[in-house]
């Protein structure tokens, strides 16, 4: 059966999708459901591995499923019910962290994979060192899941303050896996 599925899925013509529901789509559009169109858009010109969106709400990973990628969503939350929303919408796996301050603790080892280096405390700070780390831990888990190797390229969207409880994806960043 899984086979069947898998075939059929490769059939789908995700491009022509992403176009209809663009095309569809009253205007204006808010700026996160602006961003995660133009991920799935980039992620039809150029090999990608994965998209990963790290959400407050929910907002973000709605809307790229919305425009359904041809290439898997790893969603990174810390709100239990975005997870499990996550778990039914095509496309999308879903990775529970703790919180997105400097330092994550794991939340069921199956979905986080090697957290130990982000269990410290860092001396750094700032919200891009809990970006990075964020998106660090998310390609130990693409790998794991064997969504992407090292080398692949992913595709970010992110809001650029996780502190807030606002989702606004404001960032879309290309990222290689090491």
């Amino acid at each position: 059966m899984a086979d069947v599925a898998h075939e059929a899925e490769s059939l789908a013509q995700n491009e022509a999708i992403w176009r209809y529901m663009k095309d569809s789509t009253p205007r204006p559009v808010t700026s996160t459901e602006a961003m995660a169109s133009s991920a799935v858009a980039l992620s039809f010109d150029d090999e990608f591995g994965m998209i990963v969106v790290i959400s407050e709400t929910g907002d973000t990973e709605r809307f790229v499923a919305k425009y359904r990628p041809r290439i898997p969503v790893l969603i990174v939350t810390d709100q239990p019910y975005i997870y499990r929303q996550a778990v039914f919408r095509k496309g999308l796996r879903p990775m529970l962290v703790d919180s997105f301050g400097a330092t994550l603790a794991d939340k069921g080892a199956s979905f986080m994979g090697d957290l130990k280096a982000m269990r410290r405390k860092s001396s750094m700070g700032g919200q891009q060192l809990k970006v990075n780390t964020v998106l660090q831990s998310a390609c130990r888990e693409g790998k794991e899941l064997s969504l992407v190797k090292p080398g692949d390229k992913v595709i970010a969207i992110y809001d650029s303050d996780l502190s807030d409880g606002v989702e606004e994806a404001t960032t879309l960043r290309v990222i290689t896996v090491e």
